[in-house]
């Protein structure tokens, strides 16, 4: 329903363990973003009854602050093929920020996408704690809260070629 909207880079979604739904929509810019909110994004809710899903909504929106390398060789291939989506949604302490990068914000979003459970299970065990204790996170931390979610095939979205 969107897949021909210009600037789209990809959508995925799915339900964390509280069973509450996210949903990642990337755009080229915001540009790109503001004109699909003001043109179509009404619309696309109401024919396919989006509306009545919900009580209550959040919307968070920000931009690609750094890239992080994985098996996918861009974005919309890390879309295409990943199966969970990880969201470590971080508020940091005021002038704690250089363990991010320094923009002047004090909230973060940092989304991956994994080709399987397993894969990130595995980042997780071994290599999250050693860049934790080596970034002193947990002193630069406010609050952190976590989702994991396995993708919703039907909610996956990709532009058209």
């Amino acid at each position: 329903m969107i897949s021909d909207q210009p600037g789209l880079v990809g959508q995925v979604g799915g339900w964390d363990n509280s069973g509450r739904a996210l949903v990642l929509g990337l755009w080229a810019d915001d540009s790109a973003y503001r004109s699909f909110m003001r043109l179509r994004h009404d619309a696309v809710a109401d024919q396919t009854g989006q509306r009545r899903t919900y009580t209550e909504i959040e919307v968070a929106i920000g931009e690609v602050m750094f890239l992080m390398s994985g098996e996918a060789e861009s974005v919309p291939s890390a879309i295409a093929g990943g199966s969970l989506l990880c969201v470590a949604d971080c508020q940091v302490r005021p002038g704690r920020d250089a363990h991010f990068i320094d923009l002047g914000h004090h909230r973060y979003l940092v989304t991956t996408l994994w080709s399987d459970p397993a894969a990130h299970q595995r980042y997780a065990s071994q290599d999250v704690p050693r860049l934790r204790a080596r970034a002193a996170l947990d002193d630069g931390l406010r609050t952190m809260a976590g989702h994991s979610l396995v993708l919703e095939t039907a909610w996956r979205v990709l532009p058209d070629a």
